[in-house]
């Protein structure tokens, strides 16, 4: 027998209300640490409230910074709120690697997360591990779907379905594109 199927938006995680405002504070503060970041102007705020849990759409990003300025001029918003996922997706990632005794491997893939690595530093990467280079390959190959899944839990605080997360992920791609361009 197959098991029903519920239309319903799955039970979020008893911390997913923290996780999201550390990640909201810290895209906030964004190249500015050393500003404490007391109480989020109502824009963020609203983000906190998990977008999407009603089956509407993903937060507008654009829309939220836009609102932001005058308000400390957060225009960047954006942009710093997508570091901060993938930050956070990193540091997940890097937790893994350590309990599972990997750290020494995760260090060395760390820099080729997002590219291809040169086949002699891969080379000497692998030498010095004490691994064949096809091994680390695929340990790469593991590390980036890690982190995409991790990137997609983080994203999934805000938006629970494939579509919403997928609509956002866009958002910050091109918040971060943009912003390369500067």
């Amino acid at each position: 027998m197959r098991e029903r199927r519920s239309c319903n938006p799955p039970a979020e995680a008893p911390d997913a209300p923290a996780r999201r405002r550390r990640l909201l504070e810290t895209a906030f503060a964004g190249n500015r640490p050393e500003v404490p970041v007391t109480a989020l102007p109502a824009p963020a705020e609203a983000l906190l409230e998990g977008w999407g849990r009603s089956g509407g759409p993903p937060p507008d990003l654009a829309a939220i910074a836009a609102s932001l300025r005058g308000n400390g001029d957060r225009a960047d918003l954006p942009a710093t709120f997508a570091r901060a996922v993938l930050a956070a997706a990193l540091a997940d990632v890097g937790l893994e690697a350590t309990r599972a005794g990997h750290d020494a491997v995760f260090a060395a893939l760390r820099p080729w997360i997002d590219h291809d690595p040169d086949p002699a530093e891969l080379g000497a990467s692998a030498k010095q591990l004490g691994l064949s280079a096809s091994r680390l390959v695929a340990a790469l190959r593991r590390l980036r779907r890690r982190f995409r899944q991790r990137i997609d839990a983080t994203l999934g605080l805000w938006a629970p379905t494939p579509e919403q997360r997928r609509v956002l992920r866009r958002q910050l791609h091109e918040a971060l594109a943009r912003e390369d361009m500067r």
